[in-house]
């Protein structure tokens, strides 16, 4: 039988069956070694358990190990291959060689076939080649020898022989001839190529073997692609040869745009210097690596990769490649951060938190719980939250807490807890239950803060929105929810019920010339007075300023009367504050239920008309709602109504009555006096509706109409040669305090065309006394345009000189009350000489009003005052008379009567 390896052109045909099932075999086998042994290879680099399938280099770069190409033929594998492969018999005849052997031995490849190998060898090498022939059962034996070609060189080879047995064939020698002579083999190549003729000879022993192994292989293929960590493997370079399925997923790149590329593409700006220089020194050693860098996918977001890197060596320890498993922690990190962060937040938190297991007992506290409640961790650990129970609240109370808690998974309210010194607080406590990782309920948490503060501050919200913050005592929100429910017990039942309005008299003074510092004293000290005489059931209430309100439930008109002569005695006993006596009397006003309102409401506007009433009856006093009080009250809306229409309707007009020198031969000016001419009320008086003009808000709009009408006047007696120095208009509280009231009173001359120095404005002594700080202001505003003020009604109020001289004034106006009585009066003939005498010292002048009698006119002439004003001269003239009188007294004006001058 021809030998197995024979060329297949030279076989017999009985042979030719053997020959290509041999062929076939072999060309498997020699893939299947060198992919198992590669694989094991780089097997043992990576480790156990961390690649789960593989990619082994090969000639053509990166080769999955399959059992890919097992049907090619081998015949073309050995006759391309460098090595020179022949067949022989047991004593020596070649049958078969390549043309690389015949290359080396120089001659045509017939004449090689045939031949005997000990022919072909150096004499001196025929005893290394007897032991390579010889039949002593070892399967493969090699040695080196020299070739003699036939031109007598030298060749030096490696001779490797593998003794083939096959059933049904005889022994048969395989060789392998490596050239030595000027080419430089890797151990790691020539063991390979060996190792292919290895398998050669082994492939009838080892072909089921290798099919498993072909199997497993094949197997752990499919689950590396199946993981989801990344397996990348790389050149001894560093340059990527090969990423499976998991890499493509956690980057984001495809394999084609990750080959051929080094592994640091992945790493940005902000990845860990110091683990780079760690990476980049393991790929230097040909060292282990793990670590987690923060890397970048494809879409340019970041990830943090865990990476274990291994060297994989050939089998003289020279790295040929690097195998790396990476998985995406990104998750985990954010998770482990989460941890740490709510593990700073229990620690670091301003609320107490504690854990308690199934059964309540504590198994952990943070820091705040021992700040709040003083108990140390070892104080409570193991033990249940009843340890802080407080006695406010009993057991049931806090059992229902749990079962909340644990029914539906959390509770949360305000409970009251003890501390280890034994104070109580309250406490805000929310509690959960949470579960372990398998949904089971394992735990609960509390977390709780001291609401101490915060229910003191809702205290004092309470108490400010219902409480006076001077004198504590209720206000009027408060107030007006006490009435009401008073109103529903007094309906119910049928009782009475009084309603007092309390207003202290001139206070204001008080408080202007000794500081609000000692007015509130003062209200504080009537407030504790009040109190203390009231019954339980009586509210007395602050509702501003020096106002009070007194609610007094199921009481007659003789009980408010003593109620109220009981206040009016305890408010006028001497009040020392600090190095001061001080007296204060009340006006009071009661209103009773039913009789004068059925709700607070009409109770109040009763009560505060009343106590309007006890001012005007002299102050000091009470004075109870009555039929009287209420025709006046509608007498007020009346008129307050009528006003509202008096403008547009024209029945308001202006008298002018002229102001004389105090000899009475000179006019030196004319008061402004404002009429109303109602066509059902007839002429009303100014001391009526001015008040209801100012209360109503209706006073600014009369009294800018009052200026304009007046200053238009001027300017026409001006144009038609009557002479008139000056008008004096009287200026309201209202107007007074009227924001830019220099700006309007100036644009109003300024209309006119009048000089701003022949404008008097009056203004009585309370108005500029109110608020002289803001009186000051407007006073130096209005003096800077030019326009002249003067203080009416001097006298009867109660201004603190101190600001007198500070006022921007240049006349006083002596009331007429004084100079009524000045003939008779000791006192009011005092007054008057000290108001001209106080008025010359401040450099001012002095009119006095209400000149009636040539005697009163005579006295004030004596006494220095300037200027008059009154019926003994001239009463309130209209325009068209006033021009005729100042006509006629110009042609008088030597006439030593200055009566005749008065029109008949």
């Amino acid at each position: 039988m021809a030998n197995a390896l024979e060329p297949p052109h030279q076989a017999p045909p009985a042979a030719q069956g053997l020959q290509a099932r041999h062929d076939a075999l072999l060309r498997e086998c020699r893939a299947l070694q060198a992919k198992l042994s590669r694989a094991e290879q780089a097997l043992r680099g990576i480790g156990d358990g961390e690649v789960d399938a593989l990619f082994l280099p090969g000639s053509n770069g990166l080769e999955l190990f399959t059992r890919d190409g097992a049907d090619r033929s081998y015949r073309l594998l050995i006759e391309e291959m460098g090595e020179g492969a022949l067949t022989l018999t047991p004593d020596g005849v070649v049958t078969y060689a390549n043309r690389r052997f015949a290359e080396m031995l120089q001659r045509p490849l017939s004449r090689v076939i045939g031949s005997l190998l000990a022919d072909c060898v150096a004499p001196e090498a025929q005893a290394a080649l007897a032991p390579l022939l010889a039949h002593d059962g070892q399967p493969k034996r090699s040695a080196e020898l020299d070739l003699i070609t036939d031109g007598g060189q030298r060749v030096p080879i490696l001779l490797t022989v593998n003794r083939l047995v096959v059933d049904g064939l005889p022994d048969a020698l395989c060789m392998v001839a490596t050239d030595l002579s000027g080419q430089r083999i890797s151990d790691a190549a020539a063991q390979a190529r060996r190792a292919l003729f290895d398998l050669v000879a082994e492939q009838a022993r080892t072909e089921e073997s290798l099919r498993a192994s072909l199997a497993t292989l094949h197997l752990r293929d499919r689950a590396l692609g199946a993981i989801s960590q990344g397996v990348m493997i790389s050149d001894a370079a560093g340059l990527i040869t090969y990423v499976n399925a998991g890499c493509t997923v956690i980057t984001g790149y495809t394999e084609a745009e990750m080959v051929g590329r080094p592994a640091a593409f992945l790493h940005g700006a902000d990845t860990d210097p110091g683990l780079l220089r760690a990476l980049r020194d393991a790929l230097r050693t040909s060292s282990p690596f793990h670590g987690e860098l923060l890397n970048y996918r494809k879409d340019g977001t970041p990830f943090w990769n865990e990476m274990s890197l291994a060297p994989v060596l050939d089998a003289q320890g020279v790295t040929i490649q690097f195998v790396g498993v990476m998985s995406d922690v990104s998750a985990r990190r954010e998770l482990a951060a989460q941890l740490l962060l709510a593990a700073k937040v229990f620690e670091q938190s301003g609320e107490g938190f504690y854990v308690a297991d199934l059964q309540h007992r504590i198994v952990k506290v943070n820091q705040a719980f021992t700040t709040i409640t003083g108990y140390d961790a070892a104080d409570v650990l193991g033990r249940t939250p009843d340890l802080f129970r407080s006695k406010r609240h009993d057991r049931q109370f806090h059992a229902a807490i749990w079962a909340e808690a644990a029914e539906h998974g959390h509770w949360h309210g305000e409970v009251w807890s003890r501390r280890k010194d034994g104070s109580e607080y309250p406490q805000w406590l929310s509690m959960s239950l949470v579960a372990d990782a398998g949904g089971q309920a394992a735990h609960f948490i509390a977390s709780f803060i001291d609401i101490t503060r915060r229910k003191d501050a809702e205290d004092s919200i309470r108490r400010l929105a219902h409480y006076d913050s001077l004198t504590g005592l209720p206000n009027r929100a408060l107030l007006s929810d006490r009435a009401s429910h008073a109103l529903r017990v007094a309906r119910r039942n049928r009782e009475s019920m009084a309603l007092m309005f309390i207003d202290l008299d001139h206070f204001k003074i008080i408080n202007d010339s000794l500081g609000h510092a000692v007015g509130d004293a003062l209200l504080v000290a009537l407030a504790e007075r009040f109190r203390g005489a009231l019954r339980e059931q009586d509210t007395l209430s602050r509702t501003g300023g020096d106002e009070f309100v007194l609610l007094l439930p199921g009481t007659d008109a003789p009980g408010a009367s003593r109620v109220a002569r009981k206040l009016l005695a305890l408010a006028e006993k001497p009040y020392h504050l600090e190095q001061y006596e001080l007296s204060i009397t009340p006006s009071v006003g009661i209103a009773l239920y039913p009789a004068d309102g059925a709700d607070y409401n009409a109770l109040a506007q009763s009560a505060d008309a009343a106590m309007y009433q006890a001012k005007q009856n002299g102050r000091n006093r009470f004075c109870f709602y009555t039929a009287e009080i209420q025709a006046q009250s509608v007498r007020m809306l009346l008129l307050e109504n009528a006003l509202r229409r008096a403008l547009e309707r024209g029945e308001l007009s202006l008298n002018y009555q002229p102001q004389f020198r105090s000899d009475g031969r000179c006019i030196v000016g004319a008061e402004v006096l404002l009429r109303w001419q109602h066509p059902e009320l007839g002429a009303v008086s100014p001391a009526e509706f001015i008040p209801v003009a100012e209360s109503s808000g209706l006073i600014t709009s009369i009294g800018e109409w009052v200026l304009r009408t007046a200053t238009q006047q001027l300017r026409t007696w001006l144009t038609n040669g009557i002479p008139v120095k000056t008008l004096a208009v009287n200026l309201s509280a209202v107007q007074f305090r009227q924001p830019h009231l220099a700006d309007i009173v100036a644009g109003i001359l300024s209309e006119a065309g009048i000089e701003a120095g022949r404008l008097e404005l009056e203004l009585t002594e309370s108005v500029a006394s109110d608020d002289p700080v803001a009186a000051v202001t407007a006073m130096n505003e209005l003096h800077a345009r030019g326009v002249q003020l003067s203080i009416d009604d001097f006298g009867t109020g109660y201004s603190s000189l101190s600001y007198l001289k500070r006022f921007k004034v240049y006349k006083l106006k002596i009331d007429r009350s004084f100079i009524g009585g000045v003939i008779d009066s000791a006192e009011d003939q005092a007054i008057v000489t000290a108001i001209i005498n106080l008025a010359k010292g401040l450099g001012m002048r002095t009119i006095a009003e209400g000149v009636e009698t040539e005697a009163q006119a005579h006295f004030l002439r004596k006494r220095g005052c300037d200027e008059l004003q009154g019926y003994w001269l001239s009463r309130p003239l209209r325009a068209d008379e006033f021009a005729a009188f100042v006509q006629a007294h110009r042609a008088m004006a030597a006439d030593e009567e200055p009566q005749a001058l008065l029109p008949a």
